[in-house]
């Protein structure tokens, strides 16, 4: 669990954690999870996440049905051959073919739209005290998208 030290409801859950956890002996990992930026990798699936989890769906459905196949279908959709037939078949590419380049794209595109169209504004990357709240937001609710 992802706790925010600057925030005083966090504050309050980490002593209340740490208490039981001391109380029973645990075997405990103690990590400092600051970080001044992240990949283009983490950002967007952070940001996917958080889109998830406000919207009310699972970050799959968020990735192929939304990203994917609404948002930039011009990136993701693509068409292969079955293997036995030759038969031209839809497919989506995956997030880790793209170049850095499409990467960014991608994220441009779905920021925008998440605003616009969904009324879901997510983090801009250099935004780090919005992205860290998110993130300790989306790992408290990890279980719900």
């Amino acid at each position: 669990m992802l706790y925010d030290l600057s925030n005083i409801v966090d504050q309050n859950r980490f002593k209340h954690r740490l208490a039981k956890l001391y109380e029973r002996g645990a075997l405990v990992d103690l990590t400092d999870k600051s970080k001044k930026s992240l990949s283009q990798n983490s950002y967007f699936h952070l940001i996917v996440s958080y889109f998830a989890l406000q919207y009310g769906e699972t970050t799959d459905y968020v990735k192929q049905e939304i990203v994917k196949r609404l948002v930039c279908p011009d990136v993701f959709v693509t068409e292969r051959a079955n293997r036995k037939t030759g038969e031209m078949r839809p497919d989506l590419r995956s997030w880790s073919d793209l170049t850095k380049e499409e990467c960014s794209l991608v994220i441009d595109r779905f920021l925008n739209w998440s605003s616009k169209e969904a009324g879901i504004r997510l983090p801009d990357p250099s935004d780090l005290a919005s992205i860290q709240a998110v993130r300790v937001e989306v790992d408290r609710n990890r279980a719900y998208i």
